[in-house]
Protein backbone atom coordinates (compact mmCIF):
# COMPACT_ATOMS: atom_id res chain seq x y z
CA UNK A 1 0.00 0.00 0.00
CA UNK A 2 3.02 2.33 0.19
CA UNK A 3 3.61 4.83 -2.60
CA UNK A 4 6.42 6.76 -4.27
CA UNK A 5 6.35 10.47 -3.34
CA UNK A 6 9.63 11.62 -4.90
CA UNK A 7 11.91 10.39 -7.70
CA UNK A 8 15.48 11.30 -8.60
CA UNK A 9 17.58 9.96 -11.46
CA UNK A 10 21.33 10.57 -11.52
CA UNK A 11 23.23 9.53 -14.67
CA UNK A 12 26.79 8.24 -14.28
CA UNK A 13 29.44 7.30 -16.83
CA UNK A 14 31.16 3.87 -16.67
CA UNK A 15 33.68 5.26 -14.15
CA UNK A 16 30.88 6.40 -11.82
CA UNK A 17 31.20 10.14 -12.56
CA UNK A 18 27.90 12.06 -12.51
CA UNK A 19 26.82 13.33 -15.94
CA UNK A 20 23.22 14.43 -15.30
CA UNK A 21 20.54 14.70 -12.63
CA UNK A 22 16.75 15.08 -12.54
CA UNK A 23 14.26 15.08 -9.68
CA UNK A 24 10.56 15.65 -9.06
CA UNK A 25 7.95 15.28 -6.38
CA UNK A 26 5.22 12.75 -7.13
CA UNK A 27 1.57 13.20 -6.15
CA UNK A 28 0.53 9.77 -4.86
CA UNK A 29 -3.09 10.86 -4.41
CA UNK A 30 -3.01 9.94 -0.73
CA UNK A 31 -1.41 10.92 2.58
CA UNK A 32 2.40 10.92 2.11
CA UNK A 33 3.02 8.96 5.31
CA UNK A 34 6.18 9.43 7.45
CA UNK A 35 6.89 13.14 6.94
CA UNK A 36 9.49 12.97 9.74
CA UNK A 37 11.62 10.78 7.44
CA UNK A 38 11.19 12.27 3.95
CA UNK A 39 10.08 15.78 4.92
CA UNK A 40 7.15 15.96 2.47
CA UNK A 41 3.55 16.98 3.19
CA UNK A 42 0.36 16.53 1.18
CA UNK A 43 0.31 20.27 0.52
CA UNK A 44 3.77 20.16 -1.07
CA UNK A 45 2.82 17.19 -3.26
CA UNK A 46 -0.39 18.78 -4.54
CA UNK A 47 0.07 19.73 -8.20
CA UNK A 48 3.08 17.46 -8.74
CA UNK A 49 2.84 14.88 -11.55
CA UNK A 50 1.46 11.44 -10.75
CA UNK A 51 3.61 8.39 -11.37
CA UNK A 52 1.60 7.52 -14.50
CA UNK A 53 2.68 10.89 -15.96
CA UNK A 54 6.34 9.93 -15.48
CA UNK A 55 6.60 6.35 -16.81
CA UNK A 56 7.66 7.21 -20.39
CA UNK A 57 10.18 9.79 -19.20
CA UNK A 58 11.57 7.40 -16.62
CA UNK A 59 11.85 4.60 -19.18
CA UNK A 60 13.81 6.87 -21.51
CA UNK A 61 16.19 8.05 -18.77
CA UNK A 62 16.97 4.47 -17.76
CA UNK A 63 16.99 2.85 -21.22
CA UNK A 64 20.22 1.04 -22.06
CA UNK A 65 21.55 1.67 -18.56
CA UNK A 66 22.07 -0.29 -15.37
CA UNK A 67 19.73 0.92 -12.65
CA UNK A 68 21.75 1.30 -9.45
CA UNK A 69 20.22 1.71 -5.99
CA UNK A 70 21.15 1.05 -2.38
CA UNK A 71 19.14 -2.04 -1.42
CA UNK A 72 18.01 -2.26 -5.06
CA UNK A 73 15.37 -5.01 -4.63
CA UNK A 74 13.43 -2.68 -2.31
CA UNK A 75 13.49 0.27 -4.73
CA UNK A 76 12.73 -1.89 -7.77
CA UNK A 77 9.73 -3.42 -5.97
CA UNK A 78 8.33 0.10 -5.45
CA UNK A 79 8.84 0.96 -9.13
CA UNK A 80 7.26 -2.30 -10.28
CA UNK A 81 4.23 -1.71 -8.04
CA UNK A 82 3.80 1.85 -9.33
CA UNK A 83 4.01 0.67 -12.95
CA UNK A 84 1.34 -1.92 -12.18
CA UNK A 85 -0.93 0.76 -10.69
CA UNK A 86 -0.39 2.82 -13.85
CA UNK A 87 -1.30 -0.25 -15.96
CA UNK A 88 2.08 -0.11 -17.71
CA UNK A 89 4.64 -2.89 -18.00
CA UNK A 90 7.80 -2.01 -16.09
CA UNK A 91 10.97 -1.99 -18.24
CA UNK A 92 13.27 -4.99 -17.92
CA UNK A 93 15.99 -3.11 -16.07
CA UNK A 94 19.43 -4.47 -15.49
CA UNK A 95 20.19 -3.58 -11.87
CA UNK A 96 23.10 -3.27 -9.47
CA UNK A 97 22.84 -2.98 -5.68
CA UNK A 98 25.40 -0.85 -3.83
CA UNK A 99 24.49 -2.62 -0.58
CA UNK A 100 25.78 -5.86 -2.12
CA UNK A 101 28.63 -4.08 -3.92
CA UNK A 102 30.09 -2.65 -0.70
CA UNK A 103 30.27 -6.18 0.71
CA UNK A 104 31.80 -7.52 -2.50
CA UNK A 105 34.69 -5.04 -2.48
CA UNK A 106 35.16 -5.25 1.30
CA UNK A 107 34.27 -1.62 1.99
CA UNK A 108 31.99 -1.91 5.02
CA UNK A 109 30.03 -4.31 7.18
CA UNK A 110 27.25 -1.71 7.54
CA UNK A 111 23.92 -1.80 5.73
CA UNK A 112 22.56 1.77 5.69
CA UNK A 113 23.48 4.15 2.89
CA UNK A 114 24.67 6.68 5.47
CA UNK A 115 27.10 4.27 7.12
CA UNK A 116 28.40 2.88 3.82
CA UNK A 117 29.05 6.43 2.57
CA UNK A 118 30.75 7.26 5.87
CA UNK A 119 33.10 4.30 5.37
CA UNK A 120 33.90 5.64 1.88
CA UNK A 121 34.35 9.23 3.21
CA UNK A 122 31.44 10.46 1.08
CA UNK A 123 29.30 13.26 2.45
CA UNK A 124 25.52 13.25 2.02
CA UNK A 125 23.60 16.47 1.37
CA UNK A 126 19.86 16.11 1.87
CA UNK A 127 19.76 12.59 3.32
CA UNK A 128 16.40 10.84 2.87
CA UNK A 129 15.47 13.11 -0.04
CA UNK A 130 15.37 11.37 -3.41
CA UNK A 131 18.10 13.51 -4.99
CA UNK A 132 20.28 13.53 -1.86
CA UNK A 133 20.23 9.74 -1.59
CA UNK A 134 20.62 9.22 -5.35
CA UNK A 135 23.69 11.48 -5.47
CA UNK A 136 25.14 9.73 -2.42
CA UNK A 137 24.53 6.36 -4.10
CA UNK A 138 26.27 7.64 -7.25
CA UNK A 139 29.30 8.64 -5.16
CA UNK A 140 29.29 5.26 -3.43
CA UNK A 141 29.05 3.51 -6.80
CA UNK A 142 32.10 5.37 -8.13
CA UNK A 143 34.10 4.53 -5.02
CA UNK A 144 33.14 0.84 -5.18
CA UNK A 145 33.95 0.65 -8.91
CA UNK A 146 37.44 2.02 -8.14
CA UNK A 147 37.94 -0.61 -5.44
CA UNK A 148 36.60 -3.33 -7.75
CA UNK A 149 39.00 -2.37 -10.55
CA UNK A 150 41.89 -2.52 -8.11
CA UNK A 151 40.81 -6.09 -7.34
CA UNK A 152 40.50 -7.00 -11.01
CA UNK A 153 36.68 -7.03 -11.02
CA UNK A 154 35.41 -5.25 -14.12
CA UNK A 155 32.60 -7.34 -15.66
CA UNK A 156 29.02 -6.30 -14.82
CA UNK A 157 28.05 -9.87 -13.94
CA UNK A 158 30.96 -10.18 -11.53
CA UNK A 159 29.89 -6.91 -9.89
CA UNK A 160 26.49 -8.44 -9.15
CA UNK A 161 24.52 -6.96 -12.06
CA UNK A 162 21.14 -8.63 -12.47
CA UNK A 163 19.80 -9.32 -15.98
CA UNK A 164 21.33 -8.34 -19.32
CA UNK A 165 21.53 -4.70 -20.40
CA UNK A 166 18.46 -3.81 -22.53
CA UNK A 167 18.85 -2.07 -25.89
CA UNK A 168 18.28 1.69 -25.81
CA UNK A 169 16.73 1.71 -29.31
CA UNK A 170 13.63 -0.04 -27.94
CA UNK A 171 12.51 3.15 -26.15
CA UNK A 172 11.07 6.00 -28.29
CA UNK A 173 11.93 9.62 -27.61
CA UNK A 174 9.33 11.31 -25.43
CA UNK A 175 8.55 14.85 -24.35
CA UNK A 176 9.85 15.47 -20.84
CA UNK A 177 7.01 15.90 -18.33
CA UNK A 178 6.69 18.90 -16.05
CA UNK A 179 8.99 18.22 -13.11
CA UNK A 180 8.34 19.69 -9.66
CA UNK A 181 11.48 19.50 -7.50
CA UNK A 182 11.57 20.29 -3.80
CA UNK A 183 11.51 24.00 -3.03
CA UNK A 184 13.25 23.64 0.32
CA UNK A 185 16.10 21.32 1.36
CA UNK A 186 15.21 18.39 3.60
CA UNK A 187 16.73 18.12 7.07
CA UNK A 188 15.70 14.69 8.37
CA UNK A 189 14.79 14.18 12.00
CA UNK A 190 18.14 13.73 13.76
CA UNK A 191 16.68 11.05 16.05
CA UNK A 192 15.69 8.95 13.02
CA UNK A 193 19.16 9.25 11.49
CA UNK A 194 20.86 8.45 14.78
CA UNK A 195 18.71 5.37 15.28
CA UNK A 196 19.37 4.18 11.71
CA UNK A 197 23.11 4.49 12.28
CA UNK A 198 22.90 2.71 15.61
CA UNK A 199 21.01 -0.20 14.10
CA UNK A 200 23.28 -0.53 11.08
CA UNK A 201 26.26 -1.01 13.38
CA UNK A 202 24.60 -3.78 15.38
CA UNK A 203 24.20 -6.64 12.91
CA UNK A 204 21.97 -8.85 15.03
CA UNK A 205 21.77 -11.54 12.35
CA UNK A 206 24.32 -12.22 9.67
CA UNK A 207 23.27 -13.74 6.36
CA UNK A 208 25.25 -14.59 3.23
CA UNK A 209 22.14 -14.50 1.10
CA UNK A 210 21.62 -11.18 -0.72
CA UNK A 211 17.84 -11.25 -0.20
CA UNK A 212 18.29 -11.83 3.53
CA UNK A 213 20.70 -8.90 3.74
CA UNK A 214 18.20 -6.74 1.85
CA UNK A 215 15.54 -7.76 4.37
CA UNK A 216 17.82 -6.86 7.29
CA UNK A 217 18.34 -3.42 5.73
CA UNK A 218 14.56 -3.07 5.60
CA UNK A 219 14.38 -3.97 9.30
CA UNK A 220 16.92 -1.23 10.02
CA UNK A 221 14.49 1.28 8.49
CA UNK A 222 11.52 -0.25 10.31
CA UNK A 223 13.20 0.29 13.67
CA UNK A 224 13.25 4.03 12.95
CA UNK A 225 9.45 3.86 12.78
CA UNK A 226 9.40 2.21 16.21
CA UNK A 227 11.54 5.06 17.58
CA UNK A 228 8.84 7.46 16.43
CA UNK A 229 6.11 5.41 18.09
CA UNK A 230 4.59 4.22 14.83
CA UNK A 231 3.01 0.81 14.95
CA UNK A 232 5.23 -1.94 13.54
CA UNK A 233 3.14 -4.62 11.86
CA UNK A 234 4.95 -7.96 11.91
CA UNK A 235 2.74 -9.19 9.06
CA UNK A 236 3.85 -6.28 6.84
CA UNK A 237 7.48 -7.20 7.47
CA UNK A 238 6.85 -10.84 6.61
CA UNK A 239 5.05 -9.83 3.42
CA UNK A 240 8.07 -7.71 2.50
CA UNK A 241 10.29 -10.74 3.02
CA UNK A 242 8.05 -12.79 0.75
CA UNK A 243 8.36 -10.12 -1.94
CA UNK A 244 12.14 -10.49 -1.68
CA UNK A 245 11.85 -14.24 -2.24
CA UNK A 246 12.53 -15.27 1.36
CA UNK A 247 10.57 -18.22 2.71
CA UNK A 248 8.32 -17.43 5.67
CA UNK A 249 10.16 -19.67 8.15
CA UNK A 250 13.49 -18.04 7.21
CA UNK A 251 11.96 -14.56 7.51
CA UNK A 252 10.55 -15.40 10.96
CA UNK A 253 13.98 -16.61 12.09
CA UNK A 254 15.67 -13.45 10.77
CA UNK A 255 13.08 -11.21 12.40
CA UNK A 256 13.17 -13.00 15.75
CA UNK A 257 16.99 -13.00 15.85
CA UNK A 258 17.07 -9.34 14.84
CA UNK A 259 14.60 -8.29 17.54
Amino acid sequence: DDRVVEIAVVHCDPAGRVTGRWTTLVDAGRDPGPTHVHGLTAKELAGAPGFADLVDWLAELTAGRVVVAHNAPFDLAFLAAEHERADVDAPGWASLCTLELTALVGLSGARSLQECCKAAHIGITGAHSALGDAEATAGLLGHCLDLARQQGITELGDLGCRDPLPARSLVPQTTAPRLVPRTTPHAPDSRAVSMARLVSRGRAARANDASANSYLALLDSALVAIRHEHQLDRRDLLRSAQALGIETKDAVNLLDTYI
